[in-house]
C-alpha cells in the first residue's frame, strides 16, 4: 500500500464514522470525556498556579480539541510533520 492510499483510506474510515448511524452520540461521547479530562487537568493547574493569566479551563479544553482537530485533518491531507509541529508549537503560546 502506498503512502496516497493510506492516506485515501483514513479519510474514508472518517468520512464512514462521521456519517454512520449512531455515530453522533459515539463522538460527541468521546469528545465530552476529553474535554472534560482536558477541564479538570487545567483546572488543577490553576490551582497550583500552573495557568496563569485569564484562561477558563473549559475554554483552554475546547480550544486544545479544536486545534487538535484541525491538526488531524491537516495531517490526513498530506501535511509535513514539521509543519504540524510548528501549528502545535503556536497553539501551546496561549498556555506559556
Amino acid at each position: 500500500m502506498t503512502q496516497s492510499e493510506m492516506l485515501r483510506g483514513a479519510l474514508d474510515l472518517n468520512a464512514g464514522i462521521a456519517c454512520a448511524p449512531g455515530c453522533e452520540k459515539i463522538l460527541a461521547g468521546w469528545r465530552e470525556r476529553h474535554e472534560q479530562a482536558l477541564t479538570t487537568r487545567f483546572a488543577e493547574a490553576r490551582r497550583t498556579g500552573d495557568l496563569k493569566g485569564s484562561l477558563l479551563p473549559e475554554a483552554a479544553a475546547g480550544y486544545l480539541l479544536s486545534v487538535s482537530a484541525g491538526i488531524a485533518i491537516r495531517a490526513k491531507g498530506g501535511e509535513t510533520r514539521a509543519v504540524l509541529q510548528q501549528i502545535a508549537h503556536i497553539a501551546c503560546i496561549p498556555f506559556r
